[in-house]
């Protein structure tokens, strides 16, 4: 039975900085990262440990990134300004770091700092509630918990994910939910985590299922559709315990259902199809350009030799820097004497041009 605090919460585990509520720790296995933030995970053919690229990573690769980074720069310095404004100590202490680290020109201490102040103005609120909101709805889904056991504010998310199920007669299969998957089809092989996988309960076939809380998907689509080709298509899934791999089950390898039920209107929840074509297409051109900036330091540089310059070629790099320095135009006449053997049509031009520039301003 869940334990339950006096707030009517599950006692004990919380999101680490909004302090979000969080069911028990799911019977799972639970696995390393390197430092890289890649999985560690045992080789399909040897057995070792062994890093692997995520499957978001990946999906991320071809994503236009300019908005996204402006609208996290906008929120950060909004966020440095209120800690300014706000008067508590703690925000004070932070901000007086702020200041000597900037002045000290420590720029990882600066980031790290500026990461904090954001993050206790709010700034990990919504990742951290998709976070309670995916281990709810998983504790769920699972039968680990009673839908009564989620907590009030919850609740809502709940309930839209269930209106959603019920109204498409889809099922998420208890065994698949959380599960680590290995696509290995393109130029790099690929780890990642997939949500669910739902039975439909129409057909009884299988299909790839991601819950989504983000409040639109208007600037995901193709990352998301990414995401969930190489989960649609990936050949292996971690054993429960993580000690090797199995096969993966046979899926419908045409659509993936994406549950969204927005963080900011739950009430708008949905179940979107993504085209698995188009995301396998997008998946093998983020693995190439993956490839190519790999091997871009020992591919592109100092493949061509600069052709060796003949000593004329030299005199008339010479004089060309000459005209350029010149003091005045009177100096022209004397550089025409000293490099009139490769003095050409080019260089006269240019020791107008140059000369003109002395008497723009007059």
């Amino acid at each position: 039975m869940t334990e339950i605090d006096d707030n009517g919460l599950v006692a004990g585990r919380r999101t680490e900085t909004m302090g979000y509520p969080l069911p028990p720790e799911p019977p799972r296995f639970q696995p390393k990262w390197n430092h890289y933030r890649q999985y560690m995970l045992p080789s399909p053919s040897t057995g070792r440990p062994t890093a692997f690229a995520r499957a978001t990573t990946v999906s991320g690769t071809l994503d236009d990134t300019y908005n996204l980074n402006r609208w996290m720069e906008r929120t950060k310095v909004a966020a440095v300004v209120g800690a300014m404004d706000a008067g508590t100590s703690d925000m004070a202490e932070l901000v007086r770091d702020l200041r000597n680290e900037i002045h000290a020109g420590n720029g990882s201490k600066v980031n790290a700092i500026v990461d904090t102040i954001s993050d206790l103005s709010g700034g990990r609120d919504a990742a951290e509630l998709g976070t309670a909101v995916h281990a709810w709805l998983e504790a769920v889904d699972i039968g680990q918990i009673r839908p009564a056991d989620v907590p009030e504010r919850f609740q809502p998310y709940l309930t839209a994910y269930h209106d959603v199920l019920t109204r498409h007669a889809l099922e998420p299969v208890p065994e698949y939910v959380e599960r680590i998957v290995l696509n290995d089809a393109g130029e790099e092989t690929v780890v990642g985590t997939i949500d669910r996988i739902y039975r439909v309960v129409t057909t009884g076939e299988l299909v790839m299922g991601d819950l989504k809380t983000s409040k639109s998907l208007d600037h995901s689509w193709l990352s998301y559709a990414v995401q969930f080709a190489i989960y649609s298509h990936a050949r292996l899934m971690l054993t429960v315990d993580g000690s090797g791999w199995e096969a993966m089950p046979s899926l419908n390898t045409e659509a993936c259902f994406c549950l969204h039920v927005p963080s900011d209107q739950p009430e708008r929840a949905s179940c979107v199809t993504y085209d698995l074509a188009y995301g396998l297409k997008g998946m093998h051109t983020a693995l190439e350009v993956r490839d190519l900036r790999r091997n871009a330091k020992k591919a592109v540089p100092f493949v061509h030799a600069i052709p060796t310059p003949s000593p004329e070629a030299l005199r008339y790099a010479a004089a060309r820097r000459a005209i350029q320095n010149i003091s005045h135009p009177d100096d022209l006449p004397g550089l025409w004497e000293q490099y009139q053997d490769v003095w050409t049509d080019a260089l006269t031009t240019l020791g107008m041009q140059i000369a003109a520039l002395f008497t723009e301003g007059e």
